[in-house]
């Protein structure tokens, strides 16, 4: 069996079998039906006879609803169907018996991820005959809208990816669903807020950015085309200027020294996306103990994103057009002014926040617990080897940290000189400065990987809760309630953003020069005598905890090595002629304990 020919899959067939049976197949097919009617006619037929719009342009009126109704039964349901079906597979031990099936793991994965959402994909194909037939009556190219699908289902199929993934990981169906669900969310409504000061790299996980950069602008009148291509944007009328500045970011992507096309970059970021969700599910379809990264995994995966990341940002910095038409649209946009400082301070603390994010994220996910660590030197021992491959999953992922701090502080130096060049930083910093925000990076990371490796991930949740929400919480009480913001940004300490804003603070200021005052968090000018007090006590309580936590690591590794069998100190050679027992299979071992259980039961027995 072809493991692409989706339609002789076999997961696929149960799928089709199971959730579009006949009586389920009409109804779900009569509501998508009605349901495009009806934003079909209130949009384009009660627009042409209730306003000047011509024909064209009341039709195009309900192409974008109908996308939207799409989008809700793609991404959300069928996010939720995948996630909520893989949970359940999991929970009545199902994908065991699959693992026996005679198919290989990626047509079990292509199997789950098209038979599990297949009634979605139903009601997507019959919403598809009312999206072309506006498009036609409203002027717009097919060839437009075959770009946009293509980003689309593919955005779709990596949410779909996820619910699957997120279903294998997680053992409960509403956690997944909720996740993957979540997901969504995050990036249509709160990733788009990090886009406005450069960071396009998650917008293009979605379908956005391309539908704005080429099916945006065929929806707008006439007048407003003509508009937006004179740069008079107060001759647009009544559209949104939202919408209008997103049409002008999206038509294309500066990359590095590149202009590369919006279908281009989503398909790449899309790519990447579905690569990392697939090496997920097949690591935990070939084994139910294996961690979702490996340690190699993990490497590939933080460098393509930092250098999705960098590439994105550094093109604003260094190009005074890009970087006076993102200073445009943020002032427009939030009615500011003199905002340059203002958002070269905040690509500083988002870049830094999203690489400690997506770093945390891949620590998390190739760490090992304790059992993994002890059945992993157990087997060491049986091979007589005296130590633990870096990129065994039994390994520690402190390499794998050092590795991460590495690469952050190359994009991070490499986004500052970037910004200094250009003149965007008007101060002067020393080396010791420039130094402080990657030294607490590294110290966060390390503190963030031992209690992961260390403890239980209930341990790592409720350290998150206590440690970072909690003070966030106490500060804001403390500066709001109280009228105490010094004092409830102390509190705050805790929690590694403070610092990060402080310390980021302090490279945009010097004696001359004021932390930028427009951002909200120092909107009060009290707290800037406070920085450098803020920043000393967050890397003194972060050192003291990373250098803790790694005495506390090389005990644990002794217990480990303990509990396999072999001293500390001693080879593995030496441990096996000590023990030759523990090198042998679990088998052999059980059987001398079980005679000597049959030679005692006999007298008792008599």
């Amino acid at each position: 069996m072809n493991t692409f020919l989706i339609w002789q899959n076999p997961l696929v067939i149960r799928g089709v079998r199971s959730r579009l049976r006949p009586a389920a197949a009409i109804s779900w097919a009569m509501v998508t039906v009605v349901v495009s009617t009806f934003i079909y006619i209130f949009f384009s037929e009660n627009l042409d006879q209730h306003s000047n719009a011509t024909a064209q342009e009341a039709a195009r009126e309900a192409i974008l609803p109908l996308m939207v109704m799409q989008g809700i039964i793609l991404m959300v349901l069928g996010s939720g169907a995948v996630a909520g079906g893989m949970a359940r597979e999991r929970t009545y031990r199902l994908l065991d018996y699959q693992r026996l099936t005679p198919m290989t793991p990626t047509a079990k994965i292509v199997g789950m991820l098209f038979g599990l959402p297949i009634r979605e994909y139903f009601m997507f194909a019959l919403s598809l005959p009312f999206v072309f037939f506006a498009a036609w009556k409203g002027g717009l190219a097919f060839s437009v809208l075959f770009q946009f699908y293509l980003v689309f289902i593919l955005s779709a199929i990596v949410f779909h990816m996820t619910g699957l993934a997120a279903g294998m990981v997680v053992g409960k169906p509403w956690q997944a669903g909720t996740l993957s669900q979540g997901l969504v969310v995050v990036l249509y409504l709160m990733l788009p807020q990090v886009s406005n000061f450069g960071f396009t790299f998650f917008e293009f996980l979605t379908a956005r950015p391309v539908f704005y950069g080429m099916v945006g602008e065929h929806l707008l009148p006439e007048s407003t085309r003509e508009a937006i291509l004179q740069g008079d944007l107060e001759a647009t009328g009544n559209t949104p200027l939202a919408q209008i500045l997103n049409i002008k970011r999206y038509q294309s992507v500066a990359f590095f020294g590149m202009t590369l096309s919006p279908v281009f970059f989503s398909l790449a970021v899309l790519g990447f996306a579905l690569m990392t969700l697939y090496v997920i599910a097949y690591r935990k379809w070939q084994s139910e103990s294996s961690l979702p990264f490996s340690k190699g995994f993990a490497l590939l995966f933080f460098a393509v994103a930092q250098f999705f990341l960098i590439g994105s940002v550094l093109p604003l910095l260094a190009s005074d057009e890009l970087f006076a038409q993102l200073v445009r649209n943020y002032e427009q946009r939030d009615q500011l002014r003199d905002s340059n400082r203002s958002i070269v301070f905040a690509i500083f603390v988002i870049n830094l926040s999203v690489s400690g994010c997506m770093s945390i994220l891949a620590v998390y996910l190739c760490t090992p617990t304790w059992h993994q660590s002890v059945a992993g030197v157990r087997q060491i021992l049986r091979d007589g080897r005296n130590r633990l491959a870096w990129n065994s999953d039994a390994a520690s992922g402190l390499p794998v940290v050092a590795a991460f701090w590495l690469m952050s502080c190359l994009g991070f130096i490499a986004v500052y000189q970037t910004a200094e060049k250009a003149g965007r930083v008007a101060v002067e910093n020393s080396s010791l400065e420039l130094l402080l925000p990657m030294m607490f990076f590294v110290l966060v990371l390390i503190t963030v990987q031992q209690i992961i490796e260390q403890f239980s991930e209930r341990i790592f949740v409720m350290t998150i809760f206590m440690f970072w929400l909690v003070p966030v919480l106490t500060g804001i009480i403390i500066a709001t309630a109280f009228n105490r913001p010094v004092a409830g940004f102390y509190s705050m300490i805790p929690f590694p953003f403070t610092e990060l804003l402080f310390n980021v603070g302090l490279l945009m200021s010097d004696e001359s020069t004021e932390i930028p005052r427009d951002i909200r968090f120092f909107i009060v000018r009290e707290l800037q005598p406070h920085a450098w007090p803020i920043v000393m006590v967050s890397i003194a309580m972060y050192g003291y905890l990373a250098m803790m936590l790694l005495l506390l690591a090389n005990r644990r590794w002794r217990r480990i090595y303990e509990t396999a069998g072999r001293k500390p100190g001693i080879s593995a050679k030496a441990a096996a002629k000590r023990s030759p027992a523990s090198i042998l299979p679990s088998s052999q071992q059980s059987q001398p304990a079980t005679v000597m259980v049959e030679r005692h039961e006999t007298p008792r027995s008599s």
